[in-house]
């Protein structure tokens, strides 16, 4: 067993450890699925500092009052900290979710994120997170190559870039910053979990809600059928070409993203998210037209 394992377990006064295994190695943190020998199962995180630990722990802490069944819990040490620092590196432990492999139905996970979304908008820190994925920077940085190799997509995207930069500074509300379905587990209810508030910042309307929309796309042959259900189950009123936007800041930055990791390798999946941002704001485009679309307020 690793050595800093044996001294949280002190610390937080978890029973004996039987088991550890790396999950995630990421740029911002690592992951650890420790087992108990009396089978209890903890998550082990590292956070790159104790202010953010302490922000994480606020955050996640401020939604469990409201809405304790969608995120997990965060554990204090015995000291009642939340947090621990061994050497040069800062732990937090929550408690083990364990993914079923169901699909979440649209109806569960849209009551899930609007109690989400609720909670948050409430929260107070003196905290700022940066957003670590800032268009301007990954514009800046990659736009050279995407010309290059995706001049189409280039061209598309560069004769409105200025106004995807302003509304990726925006900070109109709380948001998670990252909630693809990756970061959604289904609880043995079918509920639906939200994990790795790492990213959660002030920011842009529509990017949490954009992100779930476009993680769970279904394919071409039903996709009507998803986006009506998804604002039927999406109770709150929806700024459509706003939303619309979001979706092209969204599938841009993940352009950008994958134009960074490799140009010519990843030519498929850019090639998706620029087809699917096209076809989105067609489809967004009749929707918004059609007279029983709710307006925004």
């Amino acid at each position: 067993m690793m050595d800093f394992l044996a001294q949280l377990m002190e610390e937080y006064g978890i029973d004996s450890i039987i088991h550890s295994e790396k999950i995630t190695k990421g740029q911002s943190a690592t992951t650890y699925l420790i087992t108990t020998e009396t089978q209890h199962k903890y998550i082990v995180k590292t956070i790159k500092s104790t202010s953010k630990a302490q922000f994480e722990y606020d955050l996640l802490t401020h939604i469990r009052r409201t809405e304790p069944a969608i995120v997990a819990e965060i554990l204090r040490t015995a000291s009642n900290k939340p947090f621990i620092q061994i050497e040069e590196s800062i732990y937090q432990v929550q408690l083990y979710i364990e993914n079923h492999q169901q699909p979440i139905s649209l109806s569960k996970l849209l009551t899930a994120y609007q109690g989400l979304q609720k909670s948050m908008q409430h929260f107070q820190t003196d905290y700022i997170n940066e957003n670590r994925f800032l268009l301007a920077r990954l514009w800046n940085q990659n736009k050279r190559l995407l010309k290059q190799y995706y001049p189409y997509i280039f061209q598309a995207f560069n004769t409105n870039i200025d106004s995807f930069i302003q509304l990726d500074e925006q900070k109109d509300v709380w948001i998670h910053g990252d909630l693809g379905r990756w970061n959604v587990l289904c609880q043995l209810n079918g509920q639906a979990l939200f994990i790795d508030f790492s990213e959660a910042r002030q920011g842009t309307k529509y990017f949490d809600l954009v992100a779930l929309f476009t993680s769970y796309l279904p394919e071409d042959e039903i996709l009507q059928n998803y986006i009506e259900e998804f604002f039927t189950l999406y109770e709150r009123e929806i700024d459509f070409p706003m939303f619309s936007r979001t979706i092209g800041l969204w599938y841009l930055k993940g352009i950008l993203m994958l134009v960074q990791k490799d140009a010519q390798a990843m030519k498929q999946a850019i090639d998706y998210f620029y087809h699917k941002a096209q076809q989105l704001d067609k489809l967004l485009q009749a929707l918004c037209n059609c007279e029983c679309v709710r307006k925004d307020q």
